[in-house]
């Protein structure tokens, strides 16, 4: 059934209903608290409908359990650059792109905050 629900929530992200999916990676959470992937998606979901606050604890939580992924890294420093907390958004990114040297979104989203700054 996890499965099942996160697959479904997987395609409500991908056709943006971020509102839609939140609830069923909920669900999947409350069966399996460890399950970082889904940790890391509720993250994506919170970010995408404004709850920032919420999506960093999911992202920091999402990295406490699995830190090699560095996508997780990724979404943390966006949702720390989004609430303008440049000095700790730029240590994630920097973590995302030392885990993945090619990754654009975090060169492109350390430019930006460089530029604010």
């Amino acid at each position: 059934m996890v499965d099942t629900e996160l697959d479904t929530a997987f395609t409500l992200i991908q056709d943006g209903s971020f509102s839609e999916a939140l609830p069923l990676i909920e669900g999947v959470i409350s069966e399996d608290p460890e399950h970082w992937n889904a940790i890391f998606l509720a993250g994506i979901c919170c970010r995408s409908i404004g709850d920032l606050d919420r999506a960093i604890e999911f992202q920091k939580r999402s990295i406490s359990l699995n830190g090699d992924f560095p996508d997780s890294w990724l979404a943390l420093g966006i949702s720390l650059q989004l609430k303008e907390e440049f000095s700790d958004a730029i240590i994630a990114l920097k973590e995302a792109l030392k885990l993945d040297p090619t990754m654009f979104e975090g060169y492109n989203s350390l430019g930006m905050i460089y530029n604010k700054m």
